[in-house]
């Protein structure tokens, strides 16, 4: 059996650490697009006034922390540095930590973060019913969706990550899932299911809600199928990969960036996009209230949500924009299938709201793990 050595240290997986910009940008990178002393525009599309340009570049750097995984984070980092100038460090947790962590500074009035992004629709309510967000309108607001816009103008979804099946071809046996249902029925012991703990992370528990509500109307049958093939439960999608590349398990509940990071390491995975639909996890970010770089922030978000910062999100990031004038995904040079294409699922967020927690019970006590 092939191992596989990957990039991204099995240690860096869930830690909690400040992260500098990837050394790609240089340690006084020169701005690419953007000009001290005038607008930052982009294909006609107006970023920056003038004066947020000069006052962000005057600040020069920015703190991110962060739910999401690290290969999508790094790489828009990096495009955001190319772009401006401006270096980002970053703190990456699962969603579950970097709550704990952020509520802790926020309530001892020590957070540097300047930015925050999460996966779950609960946490980040929380988080701005905290006074964790200021209020802050991007130029292009106008241009996006409603479901795309926190209510009281505070923080923005800003990528559709999507969910698959991921398997190791070197440790496969039979003939792969094609659809939740054949997942369901998937043999545990000759091919083992890895699957990321429900209340670990903002995908874990878009994965159990959306088995539970639209595989099995709301019931736990689906969850209990599953759980009799007795699955490696994980803490991350990027921990799961590890394992999946190293032919731990047979087969993964995965995400499209992780995985063709690994393959382009040399791990021998494949993609598959379930016939019957991908889960979708919304991913919410904005400034903080007490930012120590606040002007750097609001140019990191209004690039973000800009088409130029979408495209690098999904050409350079392997994540869905959602911006319908950004193409698809890139992994490692294929384009993704469109959105419409892979039936993505969406979840109301007052519903996940309303029933995470009780159902985050249950869901341990199916497959005998807490949360």
């Amino acid at each position: 059996m092939k191992t596989t050595r990957r990039r991204f240290a099995t240690g860096l997986i869930g830690l909690a650490v400040l992260l500098p910009a990837a050394a790609a940008c240089g340690d006084d990178p020169a701005p690419a697009i953007l000009e001290s002393g005038k607008p930052f525009v982009v294909e006609g599309e107006t970023i920056a006034t003038q004066e947020l340009v000069d006052a962000a570049v005057k600040e020069g750097t920015l703190t991110l922390y962060t739910g999401l995984n690290e290969v999508t984070t790094r790489a828009v980092n990096e495009a955001f540095t190319a772009d401006t100038g401006i270096k980002v460090e970053f703190v990456r947790s699962p969603s579950s930590r970097l709550f704990e962590r952020v509520k802790s500074e926020l309530g001892a009035g020590n957070l540097p973060a300047d930015i925050v992004a999460i996966g779950d629709p609960s946490l980040v309510t929380d988080l701005d019913n905290s006074g964790l967000y200021a209020q802050y309108k991007v130029p292009m607001d106008g241009d996006l969706e409603a479901q795309y816009k926190s209510k009281n103008g505070t923080y923005y979804s800003f990528s559709n990550l999507a969910n698959v099946f991921a398997y190791n071809t070197e440790v496969f046996k039979g003939t792969p899932p094609q659809s939740w249902a054949d997942l369901a029925n998937l043999d545990g012991t000759a091919n083992r299911l890895g699957m990321v703990q429900a209340g670990a992370s903002a995908g874990g528990w878009r994965l159990a809600y959306f088995m539970r509500q639209e595989l099995s109307n709301g019931s736990d049958s689906y969850w209990r199928k599953i759980a009799a093939t007795k699955p490696l439960i994980d803490t991350s999608t990027g921990s799961l990969t590890e394992k999946l590349s190293r032919g731990e398990i047979a087969i993964a509940l995965a995400r499209p960036p992780e995985v063709a990071g690994a393959q382009k390491d040399g791990a021998p995975l494949k993609i598959v996009w379930p016939s019957d639909g991908s889960p979708i996890i919304s991913a919410y970010a904005g400034v903080t209230a007490k930012a120590p770089h606040p002007n750097a922030a609001k140019l990191y978000l209004s690039w973000l949500l800009s088409k130029r910062g979408q495209s690098k999100l999904a050409a350079e990031g392997g994540d869905y924009a959602i911006r319908t004038d950004a193409a698809p995904p890139q992994l490692n040079g294929q384009a993704a299938p469109p959105l419409a294409d892979i039936k993505a699922k969406f979840a109301p967020d007052a519903d996940q709201i309303a029933k995470r927690d009780g159902w985050l019970k249950e869901w341990g006590t199916v497959f005998g793990i807490a949360g």
